[in-house]
């Protein structure tokens, strides 16, 4: 049996709106998927501020690419995470989430 036909496992749109509705009861693949896209889009937000020149368009503008990345790094990642066992989501979720976090901060000071 392949593993995209187990039975216990629903869908992908559904576990997805499982994770929207109550993001921790979902198990450690979306505890995992939250973490990482937290610091992800936190990176993408704040690469998004000082990659274009400031004082023409509000911050929000500047920041907004980064915002929708992290949205569709969120929908994506989640295809990968789902079929993970929850332990090795949560950890993969937690090293990306501190990975991006780091590397948000190298950018502020940058």
């Amino acid at each position: 049996m392949d593993e995209d036909d187990d039975p216990d496992r629903p869908p992908y749109h559904e576990w997805l709106r499982d994770l929207f509705q109550e993001p921790f009861s979902i198990g450690g693949q979306g505890i995992g998927l939250v973490l990482s896209a937290v610091g992800v889009t936190a990176l993408m937000a704040i690469l998004g501020l000082k990659l274009f020149p400031a004082g023409r368009y509000p911050k929000i503008v500047l920041a907004l690419p980064g915002l929708l990345a992290g949205a569709l790094y969120l929908y994506l990642a989640g295809f990968f995470f789902v079929r993970l066992s929850e332990m090795l989501a949560l950890w993969l979720g937690i090293f990306l989430g501190v990975t991006a976090v780091t590397m948000a901060i190298i950018a502020l000071a940058w």
